[in-house]
């Protein structure tokens, strides 16, 4: 005789014995409570057909004894619902109980366990390792529990960094570590074979990955604020950044860009590298395609007279290059402390948070762009000359 296709009987049964006695599962809960429910739905449902009994017999005594019925069989049924409904959750709370209390006990286990198994990798065949390994060993361990506290605190801003850190592992770490693996013996067939060592250009390229996972992360409504300088976009290192700013533009993220003319941050820019710079912003600006004629990215240049017309203590005093990302109902600012851009603070804060020290980069950028003005074909010829060869 053929085999039957589709869940035979006994599947059925067999997959109904093995739930029905597991805390916090449906059919546990329905073989608990089904007594209970079995005789709420029951009298619940006759006393409803007992409202549309009388109903229809008239009078005022039955009309009153008719909603009478109606609101106690309602309530009977609702009842017999919450039975069912309050033993699954508490059964699911108890779960949810007894496996935290159980991560509690193995989290400690595992950092134990994680700490000696890299301390035997990296020393098996050591009997006195030298202090390079020592530390080694200490950093992998360190790295690998940070990293497991940032995943334990998911937010939009800790799913940012984890992936930026993933790609720093994967590219610079792990990369090369295959290189010096191949070099680590001396093999004939090697000799002439080259092994590359991949590192980044400048310290701009990694802030502006950093940068990009964050205009990934942002939402129609959200925005990104920054006031920026010429020297940073030098040598196309920027770009990856910039093109993820246009997409998150033409997603609906307002994003607000000013250039500071006043100073260049100690790196010299030529005239003709300021020009392209602010020629591929203005394009950029010009060309993004906007709907209902708005447009999302928008450029201004803060030079000299700017500065001299805003009469505000507060542009002169805290001028720099920051950004202030606004991402529902949370801020993040970024501060770029260094002129190639290799040290950057991260501060980050709620809305609602009114506190001066918080809201201090986020009034002063508003300072900063009311008194900027618009890059546009006619001034940049004044705004390179401002900047290029200080």
């Amino acid at each position: 005789m053929p085999e039957e296709s589709g869940v035979s009987h006994k599947s059925i049964l067999r997959w109904w014995r093995t739930r029905k006695d597991k805390p916090g599962s449906v059919v546990s809960a329905v073989v608990k409570t089904r007594k209970f429910v079995l005789i709420g739905l029951v009298t619940g449902f006759g006393l409803l057909a007992g409202h549309e009994l009388l109903g229809d017999c008239g009078g005022h005594i039955s009309a009153l004894l008719s909603k009478l019925l109606e609101h106690l069989g309602v309530g009977f049924l609702v009842a017999a619902v919450a039975v069912f409904f309050y033993e699954w959750g508490a059964h699911a709370k108890e779960t949810e109980r007894l496996n935290n209390q159980l991560a509690s006990f193995r989290e400690p286990t595992a950092a134990e366990s994680l700490r000696n198994s890299i301390e035997f990798l990296f020393r098996r065949d050591l009997n006195n390792p030298p202090r390079y390994v020592q530390e080694l060993a200490a950093d992998c361990n360190n790295l690998v529990s940070m990293i497991s506290e940032l995943l334990k605190k998911r937010s939009w801003v800790n799913d940012v960094h984890a992936t930026f850190l993933s790609s720093l592992l994967r590219r610079l770490v792990a990369g090369n570590a295959l290189p010096f693996n191949r070099l680590s013996t001396l093999d004939p067939s090697n000799y002439v074979v080259d092994h590359e060592l991949v590192l980044p250009r400048a310290a701009a390229i990694l802030a502006g990955e950093l940068l990009s996972e964050y205009m990934k992360i942002l939402l129609p409504g959200d925005s990104y604020s920054e006031v920026s300088n010429l020297s940073f976009w030098q040598h196309n290192q920027l770009t990856e950044f910039q093109n993820e700013s246009l997409n998150a533009a033409s997603r609906g993220i307002e994003i607000k860009r000013v250039f500071d003319l006043t100073r260049n941050y100690g790196i010299a820019i030529s005239t003709e590298e300021a020009t392209n710079i602010l020629r591929r912003h203005l394009s950029d600006q010009e060309g993004l395609s906007c709907s209902d004629g708005r447009c999302s990215y928008h450029v201004k240049i803060f030079g000299a007279d700017e500065l001299a017309k805003s009469m505000s203590g507060t542009i002169e005093k805290y001028l720099t290059h920051f950004a202030v990302l606004s991402h529902r109902e949370e801020r993040l600012r970024l501060k770029f402390q260094m002129p190639d851009l290799s040290l950057t603070q991260i501060a980050r804060w709620r809305q609602e948070e009114n506190e001066s020290e918080k809201r201090l980069y986020e009034t002063l950028f508003d300072e900063i762009w009311d008194a900027a003005t618009d890059l546009s074909g006619d001034n940049l010829d004044n705004a390179v000359k401002q900047v290029a060869g200080k």
